[in-house]
């Protein structure tokens, strides 16, 4: 399954870029708006990104992987919306809907798609997770291709961690803070390089901060446009949980993007969770839609 992804990624971004060979040089929106930029004053952005992320094993405190007997999956389904405020272009505002669903199959040949059913019974559950708002901003004027980016989400559905209701772990029953901070630079015509690190704060309904969770994934991304409305990218991401000091993932991954319309673009990425502790060891599949007006 790994190497049939790989494979169709690598064979569909080599056509997208013989038959767009000869293009005009204007950028494309998947060359201009990059995670950094920020949208102008009354431009939108609408995103749809489904993540499907599947295990048959896990690792303890040793790093060892505990074999699960049986397929744990999970799904989750970001919409995202921003629009541009101000004349400048410095600061976007926008909200996150995330709706998630999970299922623990006792058969660990079965097939991940299965979580696409949405099931509500003893072995799987979906429900809408969080809502919440977020704001992206550029702080410094001289500092090009560097933001910050902060949503809160508002988890919205009770006994999200199955611990009175007997369902399938789903979500962390907690309000999420996620400060993201972009920077991209464009290395020439055909090559970008990207970098995000993140402060995600998990806080208990009750606010005791005590008990706050801290996780600080650091993620990279190498870019490779063929042509302007086709990439390829490779991306690995190390994300520890402070709180734990034993807890923590490390992920690789190669994905393609390419612009269908003027304002459409689409993405596909699998990564593979290669060395954790505390954590899971498995694969996510990825498709996501990005519309910019």
């Amino acid at each position: 399954m790994k190497k049939t992804v790989i494979f169709i990624l690598v064979f569909i971004a080599t056509n997208i870029a013989m038959q767009s060979l000869g293009q005009e040089s204007e950028k494309s929106n998947l060359q201009t708006y990059t995670p950094s930029v920020l949208l102008n004053k009354g431009q939108i952005e609408v995103q749809f990104f489904n993540n499907i992320y599947t295990q048959t094993s896990y690792s303890d405190a040793t790093g060892e992987h505990i074999d699960l007997n049986g397929r744990s999956s999970y799904y989750t389904g970001f919409t995202r919306f921003l629009i541009g405020v101000s004349k400048s272009s410095k600061i976007n505002v926008g909200f996150d809907i995330n709706l998630k669903s999970v299922r623990n199959d006792p058969d660990e040949k079965s097939s991940f798609f299965k979580v696409l059913k949405f099931g509500n019974d003893s072995i799987s559950r979906t429900t809408l997770t969080s809502i919440g708002p977020k704001i992206k901003f550029t702080p410094f004027n001289k500092v090009k291709g560097f933001s910050i980016q902060s949503a809160f989400w508002i988890p919205v559905a009770n006994d999200m961690e199955g611990k009175e209701n007997g369902k399938p772990w789903l979500a962390w029953d907690r309000y999420t803070w996620w400060n993201q901070f972009f920077y991209d630079r464009t290395l020439s015509s055909k090559f970008q390089i990207f970098a995000e690190a993140d402060l995600l704060f998990r806080f208990e309904k009750d606010f005791e901060l005590k008990n706050t969770m801290l996780e600080i994934p650091v993620s990279a991304f190498v870019n490779y446009f063929p042509t302007k409305n086709a990439t390829l990218y490779a991306m690995a991401q190390y994300s520890p949980t402070v709180t734990s000091s034993s807890t923590f993932y490390t992920q690789i991954g190669i994905g393609g993007k390419y612009q269908i319309t003027k304002h459409l673009n689409i993405e596909l990425l699998y990564t593979d969770f290669i060395l954790s502790k505390n954590s899971g060891t498995g694969q996510t599949f990825n498709l996501g839609l990005r519309f910019i007006n």
